[in-house]
Formats: C-alpha cells, structure tokens, sequence
C-alpha cells in the first residue's frame, strides 16, 4: 500500500525528514540536539501544525487498520472506511503541501499535470475505489505502512527536539534506513496484487464492474511515478521471471 511527500516546508530540518520517508536512501547525519525538552517539542508543533496534524492522521489509519484487522466489535466495514478516510485526509494534507492550489487565475494544464504525477494524488483517489465495495483487507496494506513508515520519521524529528533521546533517535533511524526499500517494494507488490482481486470481485459482485478500470488507471499514475519507481521495478521484474519461465517451457 512510497511517496507523497514534500517541498512546502516550513523547517530545514523538518523537510528533511519528509523529504527521506518517499526519497530512498536519502537519510542525512543530524547534529544531536543538547538543548531540548517537551517546550522544544510544543514549539516544533506550533511552528509545525500541517505535520503535527499528519502524524495524527497516520495514527488514526495505523489504529482503524489494526482494529479491522483484529476484529472489534461493531461493523467492521464502518472501520475499513474509517482507515480509508484517515488515509484520504492525510494525502489530500500531503497534496496540498506539494501542490498548493494557485490563484483562479493562474491554474494550467501544466499545473493539473503536475498535479496528477504527485503521489498524494495517487492516494486521495485510491480510497473512492475501495469505499463503495466489499471490504478488501489487502487494500489497507499499503495505507498502513506508509503510515507506519512516515509515523517513524516524524519520531525523529519530535526526538531530536526532545533531546537526550540519542539512543532510541539513532534506533528508529537504523530502523528507517534498513526497512525503508522492503517496504516500498512491498507496497509495490500490494497494488499489484489488488488488480487480479478486483477482477474477479466483478464475478463475484464484490465491487462494480468499473473498479478494476479505474483501478488500473491507478497502476499507471503508480508506475509513471516520479518519485517512487518500485512498481515500476517490479512490474521488470515480473517480466523477466515470466520470460524465463516461458523459454524453459519452449526448451522442453
């Protein structure tokens, strides 16, 4: 279920922390903050609020998934919603801190183009798909761990204003770094793998007949991603074990 993130900054030090969580291996040494503390932490939130909304945004689809998933009592399509909208509204936050909407007078063609390669779009329209359906678990996969992921960044940053937290600063980085390219390539294969679900959903009157072609006009924004190019890396991928597989069974 990588990339929706940033430029519309208003810290250095903040932008580089979003600027790592859909940019790989782009993680830069931070110089340990001696002086901090939690009126540190409030000023980095007043001076931060987008942000500080986001991480709320990407607990709250982190906990409705869980939930989901575990199975608390009530409708658990009423969850399944919940998560989606929790990831819609973080996305359409995102968007609007790429792609700030420019004066009536000003909008172009240049900018809707511009605007449909960002990631955050491919995500604010990614939950309409899922909303009207039966819910499909999988499809909350990749909500998650971008929430996760970019919930671990945002730690760092509140951390390194706390202060004396070089320790567990220094873990979650570790963390950041090792996971980081798993858990691209596994939202990679997620959005993949929805496409064959939602395909037989039609037969199987789970969705509507037009999901799967909505759908796929997703994986297109995905794989032209700018971004975040590991669909498009497994898709290669796919390709060639397909085209291995094809030969030894033409050699025999």
């Amino acid at each position: 279920m990588t990339d929706t993130e940033t430029d519309n900054e208003q810290s250095t030090r903040s932008r580089g922390a979003r600027d790592r969580t859909l940019s790989p291996g782009s993680s830069e040494p931070r110089a340990p903050n001696t002086s901090g503390g939690w009126n540190a932490v409030v000023e980095h939130v007043s001076a931060n609020k987008i942000n500080f909304i986001l991480a709320v945004t990407r607990a709250l689809t982190v906990l409705c998934t869980i939930s989901y998933l575990i199975g608390f009592p009530g409708p658990s399509s009423n969850r399944f919603k919940q998560a989606l909208l929790m990831n819609a509204a973080t996305s359409s936050l995102r968007l609007h801190q790429r792609m700030p909407p420019p004066p009536l007078n000003q909008l172009s063609r240049a900018y809707f183009m511009n605007l449909i390669r960002e990631d955050s779009f491919h995500y604010l329209i990614f939950p309409l798909m899922f909303f009207t359906g039966y819910p499909v678990a999988l499809a909350l996969l990749p909500c998650a761990l971008y929430a996760i992921f970019n919930l671990a960044v945002y730690s760092i940053d509140i951390l390194d204003k706390l202060g004396d937290q070089e320790h567990l600063k220094t873990k979650i980085s570790e963390l950041v770094a090792k996971y980081q390219q798993s858990l691209l390539h596994t939202v990679a294969l997620s959005e993949v793998a929805l496409m064959p679900i939602l395909a037989i959903g039609v037969f199987t009157r789970f969705n509507g007949p037009l999901v799967p072609v909505f759908y796929y006009r997703f994986l297109m924004l995905r794989y032209n991603s700018t971004r975040n190019a590991h669909l498009k890396l497994l898709v290669s991928q796919i390709k060639t074990v397909a085209t291995n597989q094809y030969t030894r069974l033409m050699r025999r």
